[in-house]
């Protein structure tokens, strides 16, 4: 693998363009019209292009790191992707990037660029909505069954992942490590997990039941922008078959983290908590969510995506949050739907 320099990456874009459309003609001339920049920070090395034409707008991704999961996550990104520009459906076409060309030699992954992509943060609650709408729409579209009719077609669909919260697969053993590390947040994670097993293998299996298709896997509310009218879609961190609840958490959870969950003090700085509630309300409207016991059964996963944020990040912060959804799930949901 050939990790690229950033002045070798506008000629690459160029090959690219050349390989991949022929009928678009390009020289390496045009790189000079392009206008081409470096996205900052990622975890990868993070490259974009476009012109005034909007024909030659790309964005390039390619791991810092070339360890085998960032190469497996790249590919099944591509993969992902290359359903998308192959077996489009209308509602989606639009707003999902669309692959340009995947080099997985130098586990390189080009799309399309959104350069006018704004994200949600303040914008109308309309968004909100239709990001609902269009999480439920990719959900809907891409279920065990319709995949399952696109095999003779697109046989490395095999290879997508099964995945699973750490939180709902953690072993004895790794629990108890945790407890070994001297950390009273950890400790009282696993003291919840361990005082609450009928609960968590109550969870194992809604997980299992709910599991009816590919997951987005990085659903958070940076990920949904607008550009104009058109609201779209970025950043499919792996490509893996899972439980639509994980997505619809995490878009929640990432709202609630700037923002105070009911009950929990002492206040965190950012938005006051009933400023973020709408646009959860909305949110959930699209993705028709609309009874209590729906609404509280997603409030429920976004405290165990929480926890399992909290195990990544170690943050107390983000244990609290996770255990005051599962613990006074009602009282949350009495306050956030009101």
């Amino acid at each position: 693998m050939i990790a690229l320099s950033t002045y070798k990456i506008a000629n690459y874009l160029v090959d690219i363009v050349q390989f991949s459309h022929p009928d678009i003609p390009v020289s390496r001339i045009d790189v000079y019209n392009l206008r081409f920049g470096k996205q900052d920070p990622s975890r990868n090395n993070c490259f974009f292009s476009f012109d005034k034409t909007g024909k030659h707008n790309y964005f390039f991704k390619q791991s810092k790191a070339f360890t085998d999961s960032n190469i497996q996550d790249a590919r099944s990104e591509a993969e992902l992707y290359h359903l998308f520009k192959r077996h489009s459906v209308p509602k989606l076409k639009e707003t999902l990037p669309r692959l340009v060309f995947f080099d997985n030699y130098n586990s390189v992954i080009v799309t399309e660029y959104f350069p006018n992509f704004q994200k949600l943060g303040s914008q109308p609650l309309f968004f909100y909505k239709k990001a609902g709408e269009q999480l439920k729409h990719f959900h809907s579209s891409y279920t065990l069954a319709a995949i399952a009719g696109l095999r003779p077609r697109f046989k490395w669909i095999d290879d997508f992942r099964r995945y699973q919260p750490i939180i709902l697969r953690m072993t004895e053993a790794e629990k108890n490590a945790l407890t070994r590390k001297a950390n009273p947040y950890f400790s009282q994670l696993v003291a919840y997990l361990k005082t609450n097993k009928e609960e968590v293998a109550k969870w194992r299996q809604e997980w299992e039941f709910e599991t009816q298709g590919l997951i987005h896997g990085d659903a958070k509310v940076d990920n949904f922008g607008s550009n104009g009218l058109q609201l779209q879609i970025i950043d499919f961190e792996y490509s893996s078959y899972g439980a639509w609840l994980w997505d619809v958490a995490g878009f929640i959870m990432s709202l609630l983290v700037i923002t105070n969950i009911p009950t929990t003090s002492p206040p965190r700085s950012g938005l006051p908590a009933d400023d973020i509630y709408p646009q959860i309300q909305k949110f959930c409207e699209g993705y028709e969510i609309n009874t209590p016991e729906l609404q509280q059964k997603v409030l429920r996963w976004t405290g165990i995506y929480f926890l399992q944020f909290f195990l990544q990040s170690e943050t107390p912060f983000h244990l609290q949050h996770g255990l005051d959804l599962i613990t006074k799930n009602a009282e949350c949901h009495q306050k956030i739907f009101a």
